[in-house]
């Protein structure tokens, strides 16, 4: 998906112009850590296919998302294109969404603070993080057609972070389904 090589562009400079982390290839083994070794400050001149990112959303499960979640309004839909970022700290992290409120090519739709103490954290297992919805509106986004697309950007902390597991996700993936969603 093209708009999905603009998003890592963008989380690229985004991670450079704070004290952001991103997995790199060169350590990482799986895409849930096993501990911190393959989470690692940006090195300047590393290129987009140095990191690991996430996954454009399957088929199936936007297609169960749509369906289960939003009662068949494809338009809801907003995270096919999705990157996570890590911080060490709430100023980091505080630092780098500053950045992206200020980067011209972006529109932020919606943020989701879900380290805010009030917020809900029985539906993620006590997963906390910062969500972004935002759609990126550069010259080359409007010439492919793609601006209009909403991407999700999660803002985590390296301690949340580290307690992702294999296993966890599929718990996660089971009360999910359980659930409905």
């Amino acid at each position: 998906m093209k708009l999905d090589t603009h998003l890592r562009r963008k989380t690229l400079g985004w991670v450079s112009s704070s004290k952001g982390l991103l997995r790199h290839k060169a350590a990482a083994s799986s895409w849930f850590p096993e501990d911190d070794d393959d989470i690692g400050p940006y090195v300047e001149g590393s290129g987009v296919n140095d990191y690991v990112w996430a996954h454009v959303k399957s088929i199936q499960r936007c297609v169960e998302k749509v369906m289960r979640c939003y009662g068949g309004d494809v338009s809801c839909l907003l995270d096919v294109c999705r990157q996570c970022i890590i911080f060490d700290s709430v100023s980091d992290l505080t630092k780098c969404l500053r950045a992206i409120l200020q980067d011209p090519d972006v529109v932020v739709e919606r943020i989701k603070n879900n380290l805010d103490p009030t917020a809900d954290s029985v539906r993620s297992g006590g997963y906390r993080h910062v969500a972004l919805n935002l759609r990126i509106a550069s010259e080359e986004t409007r010439r492919e057609d793609t601006d209009w697309h909403i991407c999700e950007l999660q803002m985590v902390l390296r301690s949340f972070y580290l307690l992702r597991s294999e296993r966890g996700h599929a718990r996660y993936i089971s009360f999910r389904n359980i659930m409905g969603e």
